[in-house]
């Protein structure tokens, strides 16, 4: 059966920003309080659907597609780093009228998230950061299995056929499941939504992300957070290490810390209702 990448596109909608075409998600009523939504490495905006459907009575969303990702430009030359990821946000809650906003994070996108309260603090009003990196560090299964490949990948982008053909077979897909899920084996990976992780044209940007990410060590500069932090962790994520939560709770001022048990690098999906719960009762207070 073949991709069709065509998971919420009628519904996603485009700015520019600097030359750049960048995709986005909304949701919910344009009166109240805004919540701009992050994504992280090889992923998109559409990870959130759950997120927003459930919690949209009470808040208006905006989840953006990064460049390199979704629906958003792919440039080979692009900047991807963690400042240029970040800027593009503020770009995005420009472009809606949006002064000031809580950001909701994961993984990369909870780094961009952090480095956003730090580098923009009279833009953010909150931050939830989720399996969000920290201090740059990535696990060594992600460095020494993953990232290889996506180097290969980025240098012959041919052999992405192989790995979009070869993700429908649980042997293979359990190569990328394994670092994402505690109980991998019980979670599908593929569906219309997981087919944009391998969408054409990130070859480059997935592999350029990897290069990115632990040059953003916010470690000396998390302090300087001002803005009420939650921090959301599952117990076994084996992509962003624990250490990234830790020091970040220990030196971000009055910061919330919920650690999931049974979880992994993806509570919105292996822990739905208890990731809901925290975020939630954060949002509320």
């Amino acid at each position: 059966m073949p991709y069709t990448y065509t998971a919420f596109l009628n519904e996603k909608q485009v700015f520019t920003h600097q030359n750049q075409r960048i995709a986005y998600l909304r949701r919910g009523d344009l009166s109240l309080p805004v919540v701009i939504c992050v994504h992280g490495w090889l992923s998109h905006g559409g990870i959130w659907d759950h997120t927003m459907n459930a919690l949209s009575d009470h808040w208006q969303f905006a989840a953006i597609d990064l460049l390199g990702h979704g629906h958003s430009d792919k440039p080979a030359d692009g900047d991807y780093s963690i400042a240029a990821q970040a800027a593009r946000v503020i770009a995005l809650a420009d472009h809606l009228g949006v002064d000031k906003f809580t950001v909701l994070g994961h993984s990369m996108g909870g780094q961009i998230a952090l480095y956003l309260a730090i580098h923009y603090p009279e833009r953010i009003a909150r931050v939830i950061d989720v399996s969000g990196v920290a201090v740059g560090l990535l696990s060594a299964y992600i460095r020494w299995i993953i990232q290889p490949i996506f180097m290969v990948g980025a240098r012959f982008p041919a052999i992405w056929h192989f790995s979009r053909f070869a993700t429908r077979f649980p042997l293979y897909r359990a190569i990328f499941d394994y670092p994402i899920f505690h109980h991998y084996w019980n979670v599908p990976m593929m569906g219309e939504s997981r087919e944009l992780a391998l969408i054409p044209g990130i070859e480059i940007p997935a592999h350029r992300d990897l290069v990115e990410i632990p040059r953003a060590n916010l470690t000396g500069d998390l302090a300087r957070i001002r803005v009420p932090v939650l921090i959301v962790f599952g117990r076994f994520d084996r992509t962003v290490p624990l250490v990234n939560a830790e020091i970040a709770h220990e030196q971000i001022p009055g910061s919330l810390y919920v650690i999931l048990e049974e979880c992994g690098h993806d509570p919105m999906d292996e822990q739905p209702a208890r990731y809901l719960e925290a975020l939630e009762a954060f949002l509320r207070a």
